[in-house]
Parts: structure tokens; sequence; C-alpha cells
């Protein structure tokens, strides 16, 4: 039972950095300005070549490996709740305008 919560510990801290480094990532790259191919592919390009995102897609794959460990090993009915136990990210506000 300890080793799953500690596996569960680890996990959580990788979803978190992931998460955090993702909205960094994306937030260097900005917003879509029009909805076209070019800009479409614009915005895969700097996704893809962001060390943010990079880092962030990265700490989610741990998050996930970590997920799978625990699943391999306990019942889901044991494991869903505990997952849901995380702290929520604050809110991101989705318009391009600062909040006063």
């Amino acid at each position: 039972m300890a080793k799953l919560l500690l596996i569960l510990l680890i996990g959580l801290g990788f979803e978190a950095a992931g998460v955090v480094l993702l909205k960094k990532g994306i937030s260097q790259i900005g917003e879509v300005r029009k909805i076209s191919v070019a800009e479409i592919v614009r915005v895969v390009k700097a996704g893809v070549t962001n060390p943010a995102v990079e880092a962030g897609v990265f700490f989610e794959a741990l998050f996930f490996l970590c997920l799978l460990m625990l699943m391999s090993r306990s019942d889901i009915s044991f494991l869903w709740p505990l997952t849901a136990s995380k702290p929520k990210p604050p809110a991101v506000s989705l318009s391009a305008q600062p909040k006063p």
C-alpha cells in the first residue's frame, strides 16, 4: 500500500510539472491568428520545437507510465479515486486579454 501511494505521489508530481511546462510553452507560442493550413503548420512547428512543450510532454509521459504501473498492481476501483484527489491547477483564461 505504501509503495502504491509513493508511486502515485511521484506520478502526480510529474503531472503537475508537465501541466505547468505545457502552459508555459503554449503561452510562448502565442495564439492562432486565423484558421489556415499555414497557420496550423506554424503552430505545430512552434510547439514541436519549443523546449517547454517538449519537457511538458516528457513529464506527462512519465505520469502516464506511473499510472500504468499503478493500474497493473492495484484494482482500478481503488486507484481511480486516489488520482482524483490531486489539487486542481489554477484557472486559465482562454481570452488573449489580460485581466485588469
